[in-house]
């Protein structure tokens, strides 16, 4: 079985970035 050799291999598990929600400053008009 010439597949079973390629599973051992670890898979990288990709790390879910949180987005930063940004508060949006209110500029006052003069």
């Amino acid at each position: 079985m010439k597949g079973a050799g390629k599973k051992k291999k670890k898979k990288k598990k990709k790390k879910k970035k949180k987005k930063k929600k940004k508060k949006k400053k209110k500029k006052k008009k003069k």
